[in-house]
């Protein structure tokens, strides 16, 4: 499941028009990278290897997506 999930975000960041060329090329290099420490991580802490990558999946949809949505600079410092 690591795998495909790294799979998944390496086409997101491909595709994403919002980042450019060689940003892309850097993070898909850190992506590698991330890819080998997370599959030797999983062979002793499954649970914790996971987690990351799920992380890492949900900051890529965050950073790659088209319309930003931020928060209102006065209501940033407010926590319910």
């Amino acid at each position: 499941m690591i795998r495909e999930t790294i799979e998944t975000i390496k086409k997101r960041i491909e595709v994403a028009d919002s980042i450019k060329f060689k940003d892309k090329q850097e993070f898909l290099k850190l992506l590698s990278t991330l890819e080998a420490e997370i599959v030797s991580l999983s062979k002793t802490h499954p649970e914790q290897a996971e987690s990351i990558t799920g992380f890492t999946k949900v900051s890529t949809h965050e950073a790659t997506r088209g319309q930003k949505n931020p928060v209102h600079p006065t209501k940033a410092y407010f926590v319910s």
